[in-house]
């Protein structure tokens, strides 16, 4: 006989959770994705981080600011763990394809980036990400945390699409 997961529900809306953050980012310009967090949710990397709803609002306002934006989130090999019933932990792997400016751009990944997760059970039964920490694996980290220019950032885009590490340092 097959036992079935207690936490089959939990699993499957953290996965929708996942799966609405990448498509608010992807399709919403961002917009909605602070109300995927707990009030005072961490979302960054190490030595950038958006801190509670409102700097994650402002950090995708800048991240619109800077122009028009196609990308992907493409989020494989999720897993959960879960530390108490309103507790758990999640990975993932992000791979990103992103343009900026150019609807002509190449299908190649910008980079492959590693998500570790603390999701929190809310009051109304919800699941809401309490820290979401980034970590490059491959490729060219997006710089969109840090307060740059936009002509900075586009700069940046372009040389690591260029494919050419001296001209990513340079734009750096």
């Amino acid at each position: 006989m097959i036992q079935s997961d207690p936490q089959t529900a939990d699993r499957a809306a953290i996965a929708e959770l996942n799966a609405r953050f990448a498509w608010l980012i992807d399709h919403e310009n961002g917009h909605g994705v602070p109300e995927l967090f707990t009030a005072d949710g961490r979302y960054g990397y190490e030595g950038h981080w958006c801190e509670g709803r409102t700097q994650i609002e402002d950090f995708y306002a800048r991240r619109r600011q800077r122009g028009t934006r196609t990308s992907r989130h493409v989020f494989t090999n999720s897993w959960v763990v879960f530390e108490s019933d309103g507790l758990a932990l999640g990975r993932s792997i992000l791979t990103l394809f992103a343009t900026d400016d150019d609807p002509l751009a190449s299908a190649c990944p910008v980079c492959i980036l590693d998500y570790s997760d603390t999701l929190l059970r809310q009051a109304d039964g919800r699941w809401r990400y309490r820290e979401r920490h980034v970590l490059p694996v491959f490729g060219h980290m997006p710089r969109l945390m840090e307060r740059e220019t936009p002509a900075d950032a586009r700069s940046v885009d372009r040389a690591a699409r260029s494919g050419s590490v001296e001209q990513v340092a340079e734009a750096l």
